[in-house]
């Protein structure tokens, strides 16, 4: 059985469309956080955030599966609507968030096994704290 990272991701849009702020981390299968990034970007909407820290995880994941060989990997975000739509649930409207959603599911078909799973915002509290000033 391979050894399981997870990952963590999680965005915000101060309003709502506002500054975007992106948070994710990584840990590694003994529990320490071995990647951390935050970031304060431009002018976008909750969901661009979500999507675009589920991108920078998905840049690190598939560097590691080079530099490490990552081979499994459990990805958890509090946005159901990203969650979903990268699952395949929930069709996808928006042209911008296509095009991050093809670039993530190119990122991680690199990785053998891989999922990504809803969690409530209590269980992402680390996660979502990076995504604050």
């Amino acid at each position: 059985m391979s050894e399981i990272y997870e990952g963590f991701f999680d965005g915000s849009a101060i309003p709502n469309p506002g500054t975007m702020r992106i948070g994710c981390y990584l840990k590694d299968p003994d529990g320490k956080v071995i990647f951390e990034y935050k970031q304060t970007l431009g002018f976008g909407t909750n969901n661009e955030a979500e999507y675009t820290a589920l991108l920078v995880l998905s840049d690190h994941l598939q560097k590691l599966t080079v530099t490490k060989g990552l081979r499994s990997v459990k990805i958890f975000g509090d946005s159901q609507l990203v969650v979903n739509q990268i699952n395949g649930k929930y069709k996808i409207n928006k042209e911008n968030l296509k095009y991050l959603h093809g670039i993530i599911l190119s990122r991680l078909k690199n990785i053998e096994d891989w999922s990504i799973t809803h969690v409530y915002r209590e269980k992402n509290k680390q996660a979502d704290g990076l995504t604050r000033k």
